[in-house]
């Protein structure tokens, strides 16, 4: 939580990042009042080979997009705050195939 208020503090304004595999949006918010206001919204398309099943297998290629949006949006930035969807965090848990029905 303290990296979102950071967003929103006195200091230099930093952006949020979102990644998709079909999508990179960068977006930056600020404080109006009570209100938060978006300011700035750029997208870049995600070429196809960067992720693979819900994981990014070229990071060179992911840098590039994140870049691209970063230069659509004509932002300067020196800070970022992204999330990770709770779908996107999974544990394998091994099951013996034969159970006992006790």
């Amino acid at each position: 939580m303290d990296s979102l208020k950071s967003l929103f503090s006195r200091k230099p304004p930093g952006v949020g990042v979102e990644l998709t595999p079909e999508r990179v949006n960068v977006a930056r918010m600020r404080k109006q009042g009570q209100k938060i206001k978006l300011e700035t919204l750029a997208s870049a398309e995600i070429p196809e080979g960067i992720f693979e099943e819900g994981q990014i297998i070229d990071t060179a290629a992911m840098a590039e997009a994140i870049r691209s949006a970063l230069a659509e949006s004509k932002l300067k930035v020196k800070r970022a705050t992204t999330a990770i969807p709770g779908r996107a965090i999974t544990r394998v848990i091994p099951v013996p195939a034969e159970l006992d029905d006790q």
